[in-house]
């Protein structure tokens, strides 16, 4: 797997794609043998060297899957096995049948239709595939490729309108040219007055046609002038500026699906890293736990993420889990991380959220100081009621000794420094000087 993962191995990979790339078209052009054999020797060790690095690339990718099985479920390494079997079979086996029946190229093209080995040919083009690994490397291409996808529908409603307005256009200079020898070069009939509408008027080069429209009739010139700028700059403008929206809508849209696919796999392999298991939901101590492990730190940093901010309001979180039914699994887990980036935009919905949970917080210190404060008044209470007996039994202590006759025995005590008022309580001996 470090092999596989290398950055090493992954740049001589995409190196090796470019000049295969230009090979094929140094190959195309002076390579006329069907089978490998019957080429140059030049032709012969590039083929063969492309094709055994190729192999022991995919068998190195192939080894790296913990469970083989797992391969199949990866749709790149899909594609380059079914090139790589394209190339062996074009190298190594189809020679090896020639060699082992004793055919020459010359007996297959007498045996079979010449056709047919043009196609076998073709097939190598199929390596040009290879260049899609490219994609993987340069993130923008992929951008831009899934923005003309997604711009699709609002390209074709612009050929609509370009096609209206050249429609209308067709039909006016149709009419109004009629009788004119440029009329009859350039707008004969409807359909081939669209034609050079379309041709000279919005693609480039319609100089000409404004020209030669303009020696005419000016009346011509007005019109194709206002065609050019209608359809040809106001058009194509709006064109790009909805392309411009597209693109930036989609790279944020792939920036943002990169980051989860990046922090998922680097979350996923940390934790089994450091024996948690990404099937099992975490427990609340388990998550403090886990946010304080250096990589998973500097893994959040890298996104955005407050570490201590996450910690801080993890009993909130879990408190929220308890409410809902849920658990801290590892869905759960990377919705609580990415929603927690510092770039992210605040939405009503996130006012919220910070207002109920402010509006808890608050709630629980209340309800702790609250229960705080009726302890120390309990504490109190309590210490009253002492006191208060304490100076009802010295009020009466007094008169029970009258009714009796008896007094007290004298106490062995220090004397105390404090004298009974007659409210009951006590108040300090002053000191004699």
């Amino acid at each position: 797997q470090f092999l596989a993962k290398h950055w090493l191995l992954e740049y001589i990979t995409l190196f090796v794609v470019c000049l295969n790339t230009i090979w094929i078209a140094i190959d195309t052009d002076l390579n006329n043998a069907a089978i490998i054999t019957a080429a140059d020797i030049q032709f012969q060790i590039a083929e063969n060297f492309f094709c055994a690095y190729f192999f022991v690339e995919l068998l190195i990718r192939f080894l790296a899957f913990a469970n083989k099985r797992h391969c199949l479920q990866d749709y790149w390494f899909n594609f380059d096995l079914l090139l790589v079997t394209l190339m062996v079979a074009e190298t190594w086996i189809v020679p090896l049948i020639f060699n082992l029946l004793r055919l020459n190229e010359q007996d297959l093209a007498n045996a079979v239709n010449i056709d047919f080995l043009r196609i076998l040919r073709l097939v190598r083009i199929l390596r040009l595939s290879r260049m899609a690994k490219l994609l993987r490397a340069v993130p923008e291409l992929v951008i831009i490729i899934k923005g003309i996808g997604f711009a699709a529908r609002s390209v074709l409603v612009f050929f609509l309108l370009w096609t209206m307005i050249i429609y209308v256009f067709a039909i006016v200079l149709r009419q109004t040219t009629a009788g004119y020898d440029f009329g009859t070069k350039r707008f004969s009939t409807v359909s081939h007055a669209m034609v050079t509408l379309f041709l000279s008027g919005i693609v480039p080069g319609q100089a000409d046609l404004v020209d030669e429209a303009g020696y005419a009739h000016w009346a011509f010139w007005l019109i194709l002038v206002f065609f050019v700028l209608l359809a040809s700059v106001t058009i194509m403008y709006m064109l790009v500026g909805v392309l411009v929206e597209v693109m930036t809508v989609i790279s944020s849209t792939e920036k943002e699906g990169m980051t989860v696919s990046y922090v998922a796999t680097s979350l996923r392999a940390i934790m089994h890293q450091l024996n948690y298991s990404t099937e099992v939901p975490l427990s609340q101590r388990e998550f403090r736990q886990l946010l304080r492990e250096e990589e998973v730190d500097r893994l959040l940093r890298d996104i955005g993420v407050d570490v201590v901010a996450l910690a801080d309001t993890a009993e909130v979180i879990y408190e929220d889990f308890s409410k809902h039914g849920m658990s801290m699994d590892f869905t759960n887990l990377m919705d609580t991380i990415l929603n927690l980036r510092g770039k992210n935009t605040a939405t009503v919905k996130d006012v919220k959220e910070q207002s109920r949970v402010i509006k808890s917080v608050v709630q629980q210190t209340l309800q702790s100081n609250g229960t705080k404060v009726m302890e120390e008044f309990q504490i109190l209470r309590a210490e009253l009621a002492l006191l208060r007996e304490e100076a009802l039994r010295r009020v009466l202590l007094p008169l029970e000794t009258e009714e009796t006759g008896q007094f007290p025995a004298r106490s062995t005590s220090p004397p105390s420094t404090y004298e009974d008022r007659e409210d009951g309580l006590q108040s300090p001996i002053p000191d004699e000087q």
